[in-house]
């Protein structure tokens, strides 16, 4: 007879596994990039590119070595930043939905909602976004 797992390491196992996903999206300081914003980071096989907001713009910033950084500001304030299918996919404020190659340069950027955006996965070939929480 298969014995199943009580329900309390399930929970347990569940929230180990939310709380890391939590964790892989804070904020956290980069080498080569200003400290005092709130960068995103998305990694290709050969490509970082980063990601952070600004009061009317934003900036991105690529690297192959996750620690020399070529900084460019764009027209979108981005929140969040993933990879897949070949390309990064950012979001932002007011809707702001950036796509770019492997290259992490010349965005396309559209507004596909006017919410804000402030995280987008990409799973099982889709890319997916969702809206920030209220505040």
């Amino acid at each position: 007879m298969r014995k199943f797992p009580q329900p309390a390491s399930f929970v347990f196992g569940v929230f180990v596994l939310v709380g890391s996903a939590l964790a892989l999206g804070k904020d956290s300081p980069v080498r080569g990039l200003d400290s005092g914003l709130p960068w995103k980071i998305a990694r290709s096989a050969d490509q970082f590119v980063a990601v952070a907001p600004l009061k009317s713009s934003g900036l991105s910033a690529t690297s192959t070595d996750g620690t020399n950084w070529q900084i460019q500001k764009i027209i979108a304030s981005f929140n969040a930043v993933t990879h897949g299918r070949g390309k990064f996919v950012a979001v932002g404020e007011s809707g702001a939905v950036g796509v770019t190659s492997n290259s992490g340069e010349n965005w396309q950027i559209t507004s596909i909602t006017t919410n804000h955006l402030c995280a987008v996965v990409y799973e099982d070939g889709s890319f997916v976004a969702s809206t920030c929480a209220p505040s």
